[in-house]
């Protein structure tokens, strides 16, 4: 009979610490709910919060909200050109002014596209002085054919040579005038 009241102390002890334990864990829950309705709802305005002045020791209450940090004021960089980075001279989070060197970047693609350019550009300067020489020797060269064709319309008007002669001096002027055109039409361009 001992036995069977020591069991059944033992059940009642154990019956007793459970109906504790659930007691507990419902006074928990029920607290936690009512700091859930206290928290305020995440909407997509920023929550205002109080500051606090930190002082040193335990902190015992704790809540955790969603956010979103923004920056004040933010700016986009975009290059004019675009060239390897060689030298970075600021953090990010640093404070910089409008016209602060940001970065330095390998100037030896655009010294490259210079040398390049100014290449080209002599080389238009050869080509535009070798133009204007055969410009010139054109103009030497309709000159003489435009002679040659009104002597050889004077002398096929006569019947001196064949009226097929003075066509050919003709168009031996009319190919240089169309030829010299060209090459300045050419000198224009270049």
């Amino acid at each position: 009979m001992k036995k069977t009241l020591g069991r059944l102390a033992g059940f009642l002890l154990l019956l007793l610490v459970l109906a504790a334990l659930a007691a507990g864990g419902a006074l928990l829950v029920a607290k936690k709910r009512r700091e859930l309705k206290s928290a305020p709802r995440y909407a997509l305005r920023p929550t205002p919060v109080r500051v606090a002045v930190a002082r040193k020791g335990d902190l015992l209450l704790q809540r955790r909200y969603l956010a979103v940090v923004e920056a004040f004021r933010s700016a986009t960089v975009s290059p004019r050109l675009t060239a390897p980075v060689e030298k970075i001279l600021v953090d990010e989070g640093d404070r910089v002014r409008a016209g602060d060197v940001l970065l330095v970047l390998d100037g030896r693609e655009i010294r490259d596209g210079i040398a390049s350019v100014e290449a080209q550009i002599e080389r238009a300067g050869a080509e535009l002085a070798g133009n204007e020489a055969t410009v010139a020797s054109l103009v030497e060269t309709v000159a003489y054919w435009e002679r040659e064709a009104a002597r050889d319309a004077k002398l096929a008007g006569k019947g001196d040579i064949p009226a097929s002669v003075a066509e050919a001096a003709a168009d031996r002027a009319n190919e240089f005038r169309g030829r010299l055109q060209a090459a300045r039409e050419r000198s224009r361009a270049l």
